[in-house]
């Protein structure tokens, strides 16, 4: 029986933060701030929020 803890939450929280970070900038059609990608122009005249 696994018993539920704060360092068993937080890691819980940091890989569900590194998903949607990978799964955001992998969506991405545009090089953006520190996200850079030579498969798509380098930024769009207007940005806009990624939502999920």
């Amino acid at each position: 029986k696994t018993t539920l803890s704060v360092k068993l939450c937080e890691l819980r929280n940091v890989i569900q933060n590194a998903y949607i970070v990978i799964k955001s900038a992998m969506l991405r059609k545009e090089s953006r701030g520190l996200h850079y990608t030579t498969d798509y122009k380098p930024h769009a005249l207007e940005p806009h929020d990624t939502v999920f």
